[in-house]
């Protein structure tokens, strides 16, 4: 499962796929069990998450490196609703 082929794959979808965007919202709701909020910087990303199932609409899951990070894991968990 994870031998060249998987490899190849993986730079394929980083380098062919990937969709950069700059983040330009600030962080304004700091509580734990985000709620939507005008302006926070987790707007941004759901419009950039939005933009990723139109453009691949058979895309199936969201990585993330905030695994250490409650308050940032639970801000991309809020994401998957969309």
């Amino acid at each position: 499962m994870f031998g060249p082929t998987f490899i190849y794959k993986v730079y394929y979808y980083i380098v062919n796929k990937c969709i950069i965007r700059q983040i330009s919202k600030k962080p304004i709701n700091l509580d734990m069990q985000y709620k939507e909020t005008e302006n926070d910087e987790v707007e941004d990303l759901f419009l950039l998450l939005k933009e990723a199932k139109e453009k691949y609409p058979d895309l199936g899951g969201v990585s993330s490196g905030a695994i250490m990070s409650t308050y940032q894991k639970l801000r991309v968990e809020n994401l998957y609703v969309y």
